[in-house]
């Protein structure tokens, strides 16, 4: 009896690998393509003067053009037959979301802190501007005057700044009191637990049957090497790859 032979009909000519058949059934095809098309425009066209029948042919002019156009795109697509869909291993499982504490006032007044910012700053150039012909030896008022208004900008986006970030804190509090901000943190803990403690290493158990296992093509049927559970057809390749590690994720 061989190894890979084939629980139902005893036989290995018609047996492979799913890994194989996966592998050897799904194309990618990646790359770019350049579509242009050329319009040629030649003819004549008739001069008439007057009115209603009375019209009468007075001219011709001759009508010559062309028009180019193309476009370019970029190919990525993915073709697999119909038994590689459906031998497919299982999904790799997603490790939880970790919860972010934002708050609405974040997009609306961050925005206007950054408008209120920038106008200071065109403020403070346009007015300085306007003292840059002072010189200091004549006019110290007038230097005076400059610095101050090219502080004024730096200082406003500091202030700016922390009054912003300190709002934000306090919206992001009336948002997430902290009752519920420990739960959400709590259940992500939890969620992670049990990624990383029952998910994950299912998943990889699982991986591991479907690397073993084999199809039939006379039976139309998958088996792993050395298993005692019976053949299974190939659209129940998850369930099979789930057995003996508890309910598929």
């Amino acid at each position: 009896m061989s190894s890979i032979e084939c629980p139902s009909c005893r036989q290995i000519d018609a047996v492979q690998k799913i890994t194989s058949i996966v592998g050897g059934e799904t194309h990618k095809t990646t790359g770019h393509g350049t579509t242009s098309a050329h319009t040629s425009i030649s003819g004549t066209q008739n001069i008439y003067a007057g009115e209603g029948w009375s019209k009468e042919k007075v001219g011709q002019n001759k009508v010559v053009g062309s028009e180019h156009t193309s476009s370019f795109s970029t190919v990525n697509t993915t073709q697999q037959s119909t038994l590689a869909q459906k031998l497919m291993p299982p999904i790799e499982p997603k490790p939880p979301t970790i919860p972010k504490f934002g708050s609405s006032f974040s997009a609306i007044t961050g925005s206007g802190c950054l408008a209120v910012i920038g106008g200071i700053i065109a403020i403070g150039i346009v007015l300085s501007s306007f003292f840059a012909d002072f010189d200091p030896k004549e006019d110290s008022i007038g230097v005076s005057i400059l610095v101050v208004f090219i502080l004024t900008p730096a200082v406003a986006g500091i202030v700016g700044a922390l009054i912003y970030h300190f709002l934000d804190k306090l919206a992001v509090k009336a948002k997430y009191p902290k009752d519920i901000k420990d739960k959400m943190i709590s259940d992500h803990m939890t969620a992670m637990a049990d990624y990383r403690n029952n998910r994950w290493p299912k998943w990889q158990r699982a991986m591991q049957r479907w690397n073993s296992m084999f199809y039939c093509r006379r039976c139309d049927v998958i088996y792993v090497l050395g298993d005692r559970v019976k053949p299974v057809s190939p659209e129940r390749v998850v369930d099979l790859c789930y057995h003996g590690t508890s309910d598929p994720i």
